[in-house]
């Protein structure tokens, strides 16, 4: 009986052994099943909520671009608005500048006119000056005329003093 206790007991204690190992392998593998499944499900919502954060990021992404464009749209109108602006402003500068050289060429003209008239009155002036006093001179000159005439005229009316004024003029 020893024998069979010898070879029974290990027997036992290997079908015990064996028993108790693949009661805990399966344990182990249901815990190990249960782990890889927890992890699957955490993996897989980790997955989702990256990729939800990247289309919120893309979205967001698109929205932020579209801004930008938007920006740059209305920098590029600010900026032809200005440039169109400064351009009209130079424009006007510039028909300005025309005009006012026109105008100081016209200045110009008709100051170097004035002149040249108010020599001409200046001449026209003397010359009426001139013509006044001559023909104040050519009224005195009438005048003594005049009376020349008709002192002359007296003479000649008046009769000649008899014979006396013969002898005194001889």
């Amino acid at each position: 009986m020893r024998t069979k206790i010898y070879l029974l007991a290990p027997l036992l204690a290997l079908l015990l052994f064996a028993g108790a190992f693949v009661v805990w392998n399966i344990q182990h593998r249901e815990a190990e099943a249960e782990r890889v499944a927890a992890e699957r499900a955490e993996l897989a919502a980790r997955r989702e909520a990256e990729q939800a954060a990247r289309k919120a990021a893309f979205a967001e992404a698109i929205a932020a671009q579209e801004q930008r464009r938007a920006e740059r749209a209305e920098r590029d109108a600010r900026r032809q608005a200005d440039e169109a602006a400064r351009q009209q402003l130079l424009d006007r500068r510039d028909e300005l500048a025309t005009r006012i050289a026109s105008a100081e060429r016209d200045l110009a003209r008709l100051n170097t006119a004035i002149a040249n008239e108010r020599d001409a009155v200046a001449i026209l002036e003397r010359e009426t000056t001139a013509l006044a006093s001559e023909q104040t001179a050519l009224k005195e000159l009438a005048a003594k005329a005049a009376a020349n005439q008709a002192a002359v005229t007296r003479l000649l009316q008046t009769p000649p003093a008899p014979a006396a004024t013969t002898a005194a003029s001889r």
